[in-house]
């Protein structure tokens, strides 16, 4: 008997072994395949040389192989441990009708009130307390991948429109060789361009002596215009302010690493701007700290093209960077949309492998239903719909949980990239996250109705004939 389970245990084992490493390495080439477009979006912002396609990191790919395939292989060993121990007798007798380990909370007042479906799909709700869990967690996972594709779909459109439409009003940023001091036509705004360093951080930082009053640059944070707070301190970016962990009103001390001089200015405000660690101040504030004469200049936002001359250094047309990240994202965009239908899948999967498990658990108890003159609808109510309240708290719960995830990893992220996207949720994002979450549990009952019509109506007399 001990070789006939040991050979049980090997064939299963065997099994789960199969198919675990075919999933695996189908999610491992996937998960390469989808990395490569938001790569290209890193490479593109911050003109980095493509070294190769993808980066076969070893350790990644070992992580990514053995542990699920270990949890697979363990729990599936776990599982057959467990019904090898009962005696074959026991398997081949027909199903007790479940009853279940009744719950404290039926004894609340509220579960005692209501006709007998309502009293009935509430003690099978409360009564089956890891089914229960388990729905939870499936569908708080499927929304929590497709509420990040769908964050990330609309923050790739929003970086766009508050970056080079909102905030960087110019058209061209031209950059000189040295510095300028002639004086500037109306139409074109002058800014002095510098690295600094905070105190006690290896942080870079992007220093742009700005005019308060231009019109091409627009320090916005929620349709506030931060520009006149520039005379009570400096306004930096949202990425720089993540990487410092400082917020308005804090003070900072930065380092002039061309003569060692510091100075500690106060945050007056943080901008909606998701790229770089920016730090805006009057110019003539920046120049005395850099020890620049007061009118001077590195640079000018503007309009109309400039004419080629040769003090000109580098020469940035915002038209260009716009089509440049629209092309880059194109692929990232159907990558978002191949993970959203990834969420969905896994969504229909889980959902009806639970609805199908309740079904097989509680065939006894649907038979005699049957038995009893209740049609197929009145039981699919009874025994499958009794889940939706769960779905619906795991959804809504779901939703803070994906935006405070993806938050923190971008915040993880922004040091090494100087790239953060905004993890808002916006309405629209949950009414579709709810649409689909609904569907694909629709989708998840449809199919579990066809198994719950072929329980028989002789199983419940079967058993109590025996």
């Amino acid at each position: 008997m001990d070789t006939e389970k040991m050979s049980y245990n090997a064939i299963i084992l065997g099994y789960a072994w199969v198919i675990g490493l075919v999933g695996t390495l189908g999610g491992l080439i996937a998960g390469a395949g989808l990395s490569v477009p938001l790569s290209n979006i890193y490479a593109n912002y911050f003109n980095l040389p493509a070294l190769s396609l993808f980066d076969w990191n070893p350790m990644v790919l070992v992580i990514g192989l053995v542990i699920p395939l270990s949890l697979l292989m363990v729990l599936t060993a776990f599982v057959i441990h467990r019904s090898l121990k009962t005696e074959p007798l026991t398997l081949l007798r027909p199903k007790e009708i479940p009853t279940g380990k009744k719950s404290w909370l039926e004894k609340l007042p509220f579960f005692q009130k209501g006709g007998f479906i309502r009293r009935f799909r509430l003690r099978l709700m409360v009564r089956s307390k890891a089914r229960s869990f388990y729905i939870f967690i499936g569908v708080m996972f499927s929304t929590i991948l497709l509420l990040f594709g769908l964050i990330t779909y609309n923050s790739m459109d929003q970086l766009v429109e508050t970056t080079y439409k909102d905030i960087q009003t110019y058209q061209y940023a031209v950059h000189y060789k040295s510095l300028q001091t002639d004086n500037t036509e109306d139409a074109v705004s002058p800014f002095t361009k510098n690295e600094l360093s905070v105190e006690d951080n290896e942080v870079k930082i992007n220093a742009f002596g700005i005019e308060k009053d231009t019109e091409y640059v627009q320090l916005l944070a929620e349709e506030e215009l931060l520009n006149p707070h520039l005379s009570e301190g400096v306004v930096i970016s949202a990425p720089l302010a993540t990487i410092l962990g400082v917020s308005e009103g804090d003070s900072i001390t930065l380092e002039n690493s061309l003569n060692d001089d510091t100075i500690t200015v106060e945050i007056a405000g943080i901008a909606d701007l998701y790229i770089g660690n920016n730090l805006y101040m009057p110019r003539s504030e920046l120049n005395s700290f850099l020890g620049f004469p007061g009118a001077a200049y590195s640079g000018t936002f503007q309009e109309e093209a400039p004419t080629a001359s040769e003090e000109i250094y580098m020469v940035e047309d915002k038209q260009k960077a716009i089509a440049s990240f629209e092309s880059t994202t194109g692929a990232t965009r159907a990558s978002v949309a191949g993970m959203a239908v990834f969420a969905i899948l896994i969504g229909v999967i889980v959902l009806t492998l639970l609805t199908n498990l309740i079904v097989e658990e509680n065939s006894p108890s649907i038979s005699l239903f049957k038995v009893m003159g209740y049609q197929d609808k009145e039981i699919s109510k009874l025994v499958l719909s009794v889940y939706t309240p769960i779905v619906l708290l795991s959804y809504f719960i779901s939703i803070p949980l994906a935006s405070l995830s993806l938050e923190q990893t971008m915040n993880t992220l922004v040091k090494e990239t100087g790239f953060l996207m905004p993890t808002d949720v916006a309405w629209w994002m949950a009414a579709i996250g709810f649409v689909v979450i609904m569907l694909t549990y629709w989708l998840s009952l449809t199919l579990s109705k066809r198994k719950l019509k072929n329980v028989s109506l002789q199983e419940a007399l079967k058993k109590y004939q025996d």
